[in-house]
């Protein structure tokens, strides 16, 4: 099953152990982002800056996503990446046994 939003490419796919979300982030590397869990766990914030050169002019532009985790999500096995201007995140989700 997945969902998809129109801002920054931002797609969700889920199967039966995990979650896994990408975001589109044209020109940005590992080091532009920066992801944080917020209130208490539930909520995962990914923001990221850009920065280039034109000549003698310098522009930067940012982008900030957020989204909000259900109660299945094992927030202690969360991994992402960056690779070719895509953002992936990996939302493990938590044991029938966790969740009972």
């Amino acid at each position: 099953r997945s969902l998809v939003s129109s801002s920054y490419g931002f797609r969700i796919h889920q199967d039966d152990d995990k979650y896994m979300l990408t975001i589109d982030v044209p020109g940005m590397k590992q080091q532009d982002m920066k992801i944080q869990l917020e209130e208490n766990g539930r909520v995962l914030r990914f923001t990221g800056t850009r920065r280039r050169k034109d000549g003698s002019s310098e522009y930067e532009s940012t982008m900030e996503q957020s989204v909000v985790l259900g109660n299945d999500v094992d927030v202690d096995n969360l991994f992402a990446e960056v690779e070719d201007g895509v953002l992936t995140v990996i939302a493990m989700k938590k044991s029938k046994e966790e969740l009972a």
